[in-house]
């Protein structure tokens, strides 16, 4: 673990991040440990693949793994090609009938038939741009760009075109059970805490017997063991979807790469580490632009709009002291180039996804658009027997701490997606609208209405997906 560590020193200080991710469990033997789904006939096992390089032991540890040299020149050519490619989309969209694809899961899983790629993946959705209520024919859609399935990995299935991760039946689910309809938009995410003593331990690590005599392997060595394992927490989700998986992936991934363990993904964005001993709390958080919104009667058209996901610093655990300048650089900079590096980061690009799909659950939810359509959504809410079971994923409890030598900083993080500044307080919701249509949180935009009314013109197939071109 040690050998690793000490390749990647780089200047004067030294930077520590705590950070959490949970990507390969290990049995006794040292073999991978795939999860199930278990209380179903529609039983599959989801085995989470080795990310970058790192293992939850047996006791529930996150820990280091050595990198493979092979693997991290693929992984260089791999983001190279698809930064010289740039921005791609589809010339086409996908529509999805949410009742009628949930009709189709719920008679596979009660015959004990398996589901295709097709349900699994939402027919193959990269990116959620449109829901649209047809109160006359009971039935709820969502829209967006879609790609052939590349479903040669079953825990993160890509778009065949640009490998952009696919939205997910069983994120899906998790978003519609945490945001079910009547309750209000919650808060979901991970954090870690530091255990009681860690910034004293770091301090009389780094300016012990070790630095003076400039054994920076040393000093390295000692941290994570002075320091301690940190405590993961899981909020607002259960702890063992891939949903949660996700989210500690994706700060796993920035905090390796902010303190310099890793090299930056793109150019542009660098690292956020500085000379001051000084601490940084970084946080994924929710970023989207108002809702486009357009509503005759019960006919209802919403637009989302944004990148979804940003990052935030804080000086302090309680978020009300001033970010070192560098760590508030680094937010800016990753934030401005979140969309490139979504391109080249798969877990970044899922994350994104996840926050859709919760935006999604909150609209639904909120609006109540199930009793608007008439959708009974009660089998979908059901975990286990009688119901969807949602496969489970392996997830650590605690983190070992990792460092490097490039500054004097903590960096500790999490993700913390919350959507309820998206709902305005006054009667009814942002997202309830005269008929007529409006953007929420502001004036009504008639490039948004015109949009949405062409958008919400489909094949009147009779399928529970149409593919049409914009």
């Amino acid at each position: 673990m040690r050998t690793m560590q000490r390749t990647v020193l780089s200047s004067a200080a030294v930077a520590v991040a705590l950070v959490v991710c949970a990507v390969v469990a290990n049995n006794a033997n040292g073999q991978a440990v795939t999860a199930t789904n278990s209380g179903n006939a529609n039983v599959r096992e989801v085995p989470v693949p080795d990310v970058a390089g790192v293992w939850v032991d047996t006791e529930g540890v996150l820990r280091l793994r050595e990198h493979d040299a092979a693997a991290l020149a693929a992984e260089r050519r791999r983001v190279q090609r698809l930064l010289q490619a740039g921005e791609t989309s589809s010339d086409q969209l996908v529509y999805v009938s949410l009742p009628r694809l949930f009709a189709e899961v719920r008679r596979r899983v009660e015959a004990g038939e398996p589901l295709s790629d097709e349900l699994r993946c939402l027919h193959g959705l990269v990116k959620l741009r449109y829901v649209f209520v047809y109160p006359d024919d009971n039935d709820l859609v969502i829209a967006g760009e879609a790609e052939p399935i590349n479903a040669a990995g079953s825990y993160r299935p890509t778009g065949a075109t640009t490998g952009r991760p696919v939205l997910q039946l069983d994120d899906l689910v998790t978003a519609l059970r945490l945001m079910r309809p009547g309750r209000a938009a919650a808060p979901f995410g991970c954090t870690i805490d530091l255990p009681a003593g860690a910034q004293d331990a770091v301090r009389d690590t780094v300016y012990g017997s070790d630095r003076r005599t400039g054994d920076r392997a040393a000093v390295l060595d000692r941290l994570p063991d002075a320091v301690g394992p940190q405590l993961v927490k899981v909020f607002g989700i259960p702890a063992d979807t891939r949903f949660a998986m996700v989210c500690l992936e994706a700060d796993y991934i920035m905090k390796r790469q902010s303190i310099g363990v890793d090299p930056p993904h793109i150019p542009q964005v660098r690292y956020s580490t500085s000379g001051a001993f000084s601490y940084n709390r970084a946080w994924f958080k929710a970023n989207y632009e108002p809702i486009g919104v357009d509503a005759v009667a019960n006919a209802m058209s919403y637009e989302i709009r944004g990148q979804g996901v940003s990052l935030d610093t804080s000086g302090s655990e309680a978020g009300r002291a001033a970010a070192p300048a560098n760590a508030v650089r680094y937010a800016e900079a990753f934030t401005k180039n979140f969309p490139t590096l979504a391109r080249v980061v798969p877990a970044y690009a899922d994350l994104a996804n996840l926050a859709d799909l919760a935006l999604l659950a909150s609209i639904i939810g909120h609006d109540r658009l199930d009793r608007r359509v008439g959708w009974d959504t009660s089998w979908l809410m059901r975990d286990g027997s009688g119901g969807y079971a949602v496969a489970s994923v392996p997830t650590p409890r605690t983190a070992e701490t990792i460092a490097n030598f490039r500054s004097r900083t903590y960096v500790v993080g999490g993700v913390l997606i919350q959507l309820d500044s998206m709902f305005g307080a006054q009667t009814g919701g942002v997202l309830q609208r005269e008929a007529g249509g409006d953007v929420a949180g502001g004036a009504a935009d008639d490039g948004v209405r015109e949009r949405l009314h062409h958008r919400r013109h489909r094949p009147a197939s009779g399928a529970w997906f149409d593919v049409v071109k914009p």
